[in-house]
């Protein structure tokens, strides 16, 4: 058996796997409870979808500016508007296994643009590494806060861990690590390797890494907001949702799998699961109402994305639908 197919054979494995965890809940969870019973816990409140889907649509817009600040610094080709659609066109990639399609997408409509290659797939590869950067610093942070607030007394402990923390993130950025790890995976993508001479400064990452940090802040919002289509759920739990929100598609990113399709539901739903509990009247602890809730909102949630994706996509494509000259 070739590499190719064992790596796709893990993937489809690890995604039956996590199905299966999660269908087996939802259906230990709903013969413990009643329709009644759900219908008592759930205030549906359509209104809310509004926000959710343009907090969906903010975080693609500010990757998009980020994206674009770093291409403009590699090649100065093409209309602001059409690379922003290019970048929001090969959005849709992700869901294509293996995630080079998201690249080789964007490849394609920039090419039509009159940008290099090499500036499409450095600025790509760059814009993805401060995405993860900056979404593993706001995790960091939000939940350092949470544990020193329930562990006052080992918060000494807990700076140490997230000094560390922050610590790697540096060092992760450092560009002697930075393009090492770049240059590692471009060559697995069979693209050539970025000389010295064409590597932008660490200033440069920095910059891109603050650029990306609104969009954790805008993917809390649209979660919040998901949630409240069938739960008044208050402002208070933001940050915990914040947490929720950065943690699971950072664990989505890091599964391989299309879109994080199944990894990211299921972190998803697990650090959502006390704020859910909590807000359910008369409740307060985890509950079969619960677990059901929290799985319709993590589907929910993705419904959301899926529509704001392909929607943007498709706009982006016909932005960029004809070839230059």
């Amino acid at each position: 058996m070739s590499r190719k197919k064992l790596i796709a054979g893990l993937k489809l494995l690890l995604l039956i796997i996590v199905l299966g965890l999660v269908g087996w809940n939802l259906h230990v969870s709903w013969r413990d409870v009643g329709i009644a019973q759900l219908r008592a816990a759930v205030e549906v409140d359509w209104r809310w979808a509004a926000l959710a889907l343009l907090g969906l649509i903010c975080v693609v817009l500010t990757s998009a500016a980020a994206w674009f600040w770093l291409l403009r610094r590699l090649d100065p080709a093409g209309l602001p508007l059409q690379l922003y659609g290019a970048y929001c066109f090969s959005e849709m990639g992700k869901y294509v296994p293996g995630k080079v399609m998201l690249l080789f997408m964007r490849l394609e409509r920039a090419e039509r643009l009159g940008v290099s290659p090499l500036a499409t797939t450095l600025s790509t590869v760059m814009e993805n590494a401060a995405y993860i950067i900056s979404g593993a610093a706001v995790g960091v942070v939000v939940l350092l806060h949470f544990m020193i607030q329930r562990n006052p007394a080992g918060h000494l402990w807990l700076l140490l861990v997230a000094a560390c923390s922050i610590a790697v993130l540096l060092v992760a950025i450092h560009p002697r690590v930075f393009y090492r790890l770049v240059n590692l995976a471009l060559s697995r993508l069979g693209r050539p390797v970025i000389e010295p001479g064409r590597r932008l400064p660490m200033r440069s990452v920095m910059a891109s890494t603050v650029m990306m940090l609104p969009c954790w802040f805008f993917g809390g919002v649209a979660l919040w907001a998901t949630i409240r289509c069938l739960l008044p759920v208050g402002f208070d739990h933001f940050w915990a949702l914040l947490s929720a929100y950065s943690f699971s598609v950072l664990l989505g990113i890091f599964s391989f799998l299309p879109g994080g399709l199944g990894v990211r539901e299921l972190v998803q739903g697990f650090l959502l699961l006390p704020v859910v509990s909590a807000s359910i009247p008369a409740t307060g602890a985890v509950s079969a109402e619960a677990t059901i809730l929290v799985s319709l909102v993590v589907v929910l949630q993705r419904f959301f994305q899926i529509i704001v994706e392909v929607a943007m996509g498709l706009l982006g494509g016909s932005l960029t639908g004809l070839r230059r000259g």
